[in-house]
């Protein structure tokens, strides 16, 4: 009888600790990132206090817009580093990385993370401690953190390379630099759900001593929204409807320029510069390009007023003339089916004679602002045709004379070799070693879509071919940074498809410029970065954008290596625009124009010349 009852009794006591053991074994979520290889991890910020806002605020840094981060800016599923921070972005970093290990109650674990050149302040260093809240739900994981901000005087970064002076001091200190934050983790999702974070201290200059000091204070607060991905429907929803709000704003300042001055800002004082005739070009050339309603009242004021504009002399105002009249007759989808393979070149324009005769004139006055100072057969520009040149002005040059030259315009034949030879000369140096770079084209793409039907998802395979990055600079004596390494890639791109219509692309020049125009994307992915203007800060973003929407469509690039550049600058631009539909002014101050720009960029308005 005892025997009898004591074998369920031993049954039931193996069945409970084999459960407790199978408890143990199950995994445990782990405190890491689980992102998309391409997307945008999405939250929505509110600034609540930035002091002093001049030194630490960004473009991108303005009260409930919204914020997030790269997947290919999360290292190891921990750590988040954006391409080049401010200290505004340093307080999001800093909450925003993850530990890589099993939550535990109570926990406190130590952290050390670094930032590399960060805006004014170089190389800083938080370390201090990470405490883990009860972990009763794992999608629910409450952390706090305390560390100090500090600056980091060794020129070695961990895998060994060494920062540049410039780089590692900055210009600015930061003494007793506390940073706080609480977060929420959903360790099964493998995200932060929100975090409020707090930075103090105080800053100062190097050169200024501590009696220069002003006090820091930032407090930021984000909240998950979503994470998007490229060729999606929300994607292209949000995007149609960034470039109509911007159409509708500059739109509305069309009207608004008709019912006060009638010019169209044609006084030298009105916008700062004295190239108003710029300006009124470039709001037509950004409304009528890809839009399929053009015969509107505010396009048709603006051409009359642009036709009745013979006397435009500087560089900017003339190319971009010659661009919006070429964009009216431009057919709207054109940039569209060269993408898709339908057409394998842009059309020739047919424009009556009035503005055949107007475009010509314009591109005569254009060619009359070469550079001066230079020899017979090298073709460059400067704003009014001085005895100097920089590669800005060449690449308006270059991009209203291909303009004229599709609107029937005859052109000098020494002009395109003369651009190459110019193009060839002002690459910059090498920087560092060759290595492998694939440019996936819109052809590549497609394949990759077709595979993807099949029940494959297997990415098409890109030839990779080694490059070493080269950039260009304003001048050739000046560094090389985004704006100018992609105007020069514009250049290099129209002078490739003009010589290859002549039969040239198989000559020793024509391979040259195919070997510089793949160097300068090299450097382009070499100093990624869709936050900034790449080694030129804040300053002429939006200008960066627009040259690099250029550099990209005319070359036929959808990818820069696993890079895609259109959808990275998007994301960018549709967290800044304002509710009235335009973008914030940037460091230089260019309103009207960086809203152009903007839309531009939106809309991939130029189309291929260089197919592959």
């Amino acid at each position: 009888m005892v025997h009898s009852t004591r074998v369920p009794y031993l049954a039931l006591v193996s069945l409970l600790v084999a459960a407790r053991v199978s408890g143990q074994d199950q995994p445990q979520p782990m405190l890491v990132w689980k992102v998309p290889g391409i997307g945008f991890v999405e939250y929505q910020a509110k600034t609540s206090k930035i002091s002093p806002d001049k030194l630490v605020k960004t473009i991108h840094g303005k009260p409930d817009s919204v914020a997030g981060f790269y997947s290919h800016e999360v290292i190891d599923g921990k750590s988040v580093r954006f391409s080049h921070s401010t200290l505004l972005d340093v307080v999001a970093e800093v909450a925003l990385s993850l530990s890589g290990d099993e939550p535990k109650s109570g926990r406190k674990k130590k952290t050390m993370l670094y930032f590399d050149a960060t805006h004014r302040f170089g190389r800083l260093r938080a370390r201090g401690v990470v405490t883990t809240g009860e972990v009763d739900d794992p999608s629910r994981i409450s952390q706090t953190g305390k560390l100090k901000l500090t600056k980091v005087k060794s020129a070695h970064l961990d895998d060994g390379r060494k920062l540049g002076q410039g780089a590692l001091r900055g210009s600015h200190d930061l003494a007793n630099g506390v940073l706080t934050f609480a977060r929420v983790v959903d360790a099964i999702a493998g995200r932060v759900t929100s975090f409020t974070a707090r930075l103090t201290g105080s800053i100062f200059p190097e050169r200024g001593g501590k009696r220069r000091a002003k006090k820091l204070t930032i407090e930021v607060a984000w909240m998950f929204k979503a994470i998007e991905q490229p060729d999606t429907a929300s994607f292209r929803k949000r995007v149609n409807a960034a470039i109509d709000r911007g159409q509708k704003y500059l739109a509305d300042h069309v009207k608004e320029w008709l019912g006060k001055d009638k010019v169209f800002h044609r006084k030298t004082d009105d916008l700062r510069r004295h190239w108003g005739t710029g300006y009124l070009s470039l709001v037509l050339l950004t409304l009528c390009k890809r839009t399929v309603e053009r015969d509107t009242k505010e396009v048709h004021a603006m051409l009359d007023e642009l036709r009745r504009r013979v006397d435009p002399e500087d560089t900017y105002s003339l190319a971009t003339s010659i661009m919006a009249i070429e964009s009216y007759y431009e057919p709207p989808t054109e940039a569209e089916q060269i993408r898709a393979g339908v057409l394998d070149r842009p059309s020739e324009r047919k424009l009556p004679a009035e503005d055949f005769t107007l475009v010509q004139g314009w591109a005569r006055r254009l060619l009359a602002n070469r550079d001066g100072s230079t020899n017979t057969y090298r073709w460059r520009f400067r704003y009014h045709g001085e005895n100097s040149f920089d590669n800005s002005c060449t690449q308006f040059a270059a991009l209203g004379l291909a303009s004229a030259e599709r609107c029937g315009v005859q052109l000098p034949g020494t002009l395109w070799p003369g651009l190459a030879q110019h193009y060839l000369g002002e690459q910059s140096y090498d920087e560092g070693k060759p290595f492998p770079l694939a440019l996936a084209s819109y052809a590549d793409v497609r394949a990759e879509k077709r595979a993807k039907g099949g029940g494959t998802t297997t990415r098409a395979s890109v030839r990779r071919q080694n490059a070493v990055a080269r950039g260009f600079g304003y001048q050739k004596k000046l560094s090389p940074h985004g704006s100018m390494t992609c105007a020069g890639l514009v250049g290099l791109t129209i002078v490739r498809a003009r010589l290859a219509a002549a039969g040239r692309a198989g000559t020793k020049s024509g391979r040259a410029l195919e070997t510089a125009a793949r160097n300068g994307f090299a450097w382009v992915y070499k100093n990624y970065d869709m936050r900034n203007n790449p080694r030129f800060e804040r300053k002429w973003y939006f200008y960066y954008l627009y040259a690099l929407e250029r550099a990209c469509e005319l070359a036929g690039v959808a990818r820069i290596n696993e890079r895609d550049w259109y959808f990275d600058g998007a994301m960018q631009l549709l967290g800044m625009q304002t509710k009235k539909g335009d973008w914030p002014e940037d460091e230089t101050h260019e309103g009207l124009a960086d809203t152009c720009f903007a839309i531009l960029f939106l809309k991939k308005a130029v189309a291929p010349v260089v197919t592959r």
